[in-house]
Order: structure tokens, then C-alpha cells, then sequence
């Protein structure tokens, strides 16, 4: 028969063994489900990135548009009027310093109007171009927290106290109670 210190001694270190590879199993497992999550986050943040940035695309085009519409609409009021002038001034015979004056300002100020439409999509462009930048930064940092992730690490020493101290239990238990 076996002495009951070794066994009490054979529980323990049993016991010890059977945490320590159920924490090691459990961290394991944490381990793998922090690396799909941290795969999950990427993936995720990269469509982000790409939903964002085309939708600032397809506003720079929707712009780019809008700005071309309007120089045109500008520019056709602007040979409308000229042609008015021009008409006007045949009809009273007033071809002088007076129509050049006229078409000149007509000319001056769509140059004027066309300048301020290009300089607004030119500074929605920069804007958007900032904007793609912060979705690249955003996701950058996206990455970098899915990568830190945490994982629990189970503490060995711990379970090693703890076998210990069921083998100082079990031999207290067998040694049977203290005379007082």
C-alpha cells in the first residue's frame, strides 16, 4: 500500500498539473479568438477606409460636376448678354468705347465667376484630400488597437502555491488533530 503523504503529495501535484493545463488550455483559446477578432477589426477597418474614401471620390466628382455645370450656365448668360449688347448697340448704331466697355465687364466678370467656382471645387478637393488622408490615419490606429488586443496570461506560480497548499492541507488532514 502506498504511504498517504505520497499520495496526499501525488493528489497535489496531480491537481497542480491538471490546472496548469487548463489555463494554459484556456489561454489557448483566448488566444485564438483574440487573433480572429484582431483579423475581424482589419478587415473591418479597411472597408471603412474604402466606403469613406469613396464616398469622398464620388463627391469630388459630383463637384467637379457641379463646377462645370455652373461655368457653363455662367458662360452661356455671359454670351446671351453680349449677344443683347451687341444686337442693342447695332440697333442705334452705338459701336463705341462705351460697347467695348460693356463686353469688357461682361468678360471680366464671368472670368471673375469662373475663377471663384475653380477656386471653391479646388478647395473642396484639398479638403477631400484631407479627408482621405484622416480615414488612412484612421485606420492605421485601427490596426494598432487590434493588435493590442489583450490575453490573459495565466500566473504558473500561482497554481504551484496553490498545489502546494493542497498538499499542506491534505498531510495537515492525515496527520489527524493536534493535542492541546
Amino acid at each position: 500500500m502506498c504511504d498517504p503523504m505520497s499520495a496526499a503529495m501525488v493528489i497535489a501535484v496531480v491537481s497542480t498539473g491538471y490546472q496548469a493545463h487548463t489555463a494554459h488550455a484556456e489561454r489557448s483559446r483566448q488566444e485564438r479568438f483574440r487573433k480572429q477578432r484582431e483579423e475581424l477589426e482589419r478587415r473591418n477597418a479597411l472597408q471603412v477606409q474604402a466606403l469613406r474614401t469613396e464616398e469622398v471620390h464620388t463627391q469630388q466628382i459630383a463637384d467637379a460636376d457641379a463646377a462645370a455645370l455652373e461655368i457653363e450656365g455662367n458662360r452661356r448668360q455671359a454670351e446671351s448678354a453680349m449677344a443683347t449688347a451687341t444686337t442693342v448697340a447695332g440697333e442705334i448704331g452705338a459701336f463705341g468705347l462705351s460697347y467695348q466697355g460693356l463686353i469688357g465687364e461682361f468678360a471680366r466678370q464671368q472670368a471673375e465667376f469662373e475663377g471663384a467656382v475653380s477656386t471653391n471645387l479646388a478647395m473642396k478637393n484639398a479638403v477631400a484630400d484631407i479627408n482621405k488622408r484622416s480615414f488612412q490615419i484612421d485606420k492605421e490606429a485601427a490596426f494598432i488597437n487590434a493588435s493590442h488586443l489583450a490575453t490573459a496570461k495565466p500566473n504558473y506560480g500561482n497554481y504551484a502555491l496553490s498545489g502546494l497548499n493542497t498538499y499542506f492541507n491534505m498531510r495537515r488532514g492525515l496527520a489527524g488533530p493536534k493535542a492541546v
